[in-house]
């Protein structure tokens, strides 16, 4: 939860910086609730240091809630601030992983042709664009999945499948395939390679 929560933190606070639409949301849903919650604290307040019998009545349900500490009333601002940008980093997070799993011509991940260096160990890369549609290397889960990638070439671009380089390191090379999706089409996950040998692989960046 902490883990969700500080990166929510960091993408609200990222995306705000992009467009004015973002900061609007921050706006909204973040420092709109935190000014009524003061306002509303303020009004408690206020109705309190009266001296009616109304007064006198909300004071004591206030003093036994404890709204009259001032450890309470930082605790709920704190609340407030978390929960609300937790929910606005969560929205923005979403909008950039509908932006980047939907394939288009100014997306901002590079679209790349991987080249795989042939060896002895080009059995691993069976699943490569153009493989052998009969060569199945040994396997757990579902045959008809690997059959499916290649019977289909789904590793290879196509007119609505471009793919992109999302993440590489020392160990491995992350590709997924950015498709083309019609408005109001549902949102799902992009099929994703790992290339373990970033050694004796080559991409080229379109």
């Amino acid at each position: 939860v902490y883990n969700l929560s500080f990166q929510s933190f960091l993408i609200a606070a990222f995306e705000l910086f992009r467009a004015p639409y973002q900061f609007s949301l921050f706006l909204l849903t973040v420092a709109a609730p935190l000014v009524v919650l003061n306002i509303l604290l303020a009004g408690i307040a206020a109705i309190i240091k009266g001296r009616t019998a109304v007064a006198r009545a909300v004071g004591a349900i206030c003093r036994a809630l404890g709204l009259t500490s001032p450890l309470l009333i930082d605790v709920l601002r704190a609340a407030v601030i978390v929960f609300a940008t937790f929910r606005l980093g969560s929205q923005l997070g979403y909008e950039a992983f509908q932006a980047d799993v939907s394939n288009s011509v100014h997306h901002r991940l590079p679209a790349v042709t991987a080249v795989l260096e042939v060896g002895k160990d080009s059995a691993a890369f069976v699943l490569t664009c153009g493989s052998n549609q009969n060569m199945l290397p040994p396997y757990i889960g579902d045959a008809r999945r690997l059959q499916e990638l290649q019977q289909f070439r789904r590793t290879c671009n196509s007119g609505g499948v471009t793919w992109r380089l999302l993440y590489s390191d020392d160990h491995s090379i992350y590709l997924f395939a950015s498709e083309t999706r019609q408005k109001n089409a549902p949102i799902t996950r992009p099929l994703t390679l790992v290339l373990p040998n970033p050694q004796a692989t080559y991409l080229i960046m379109e």
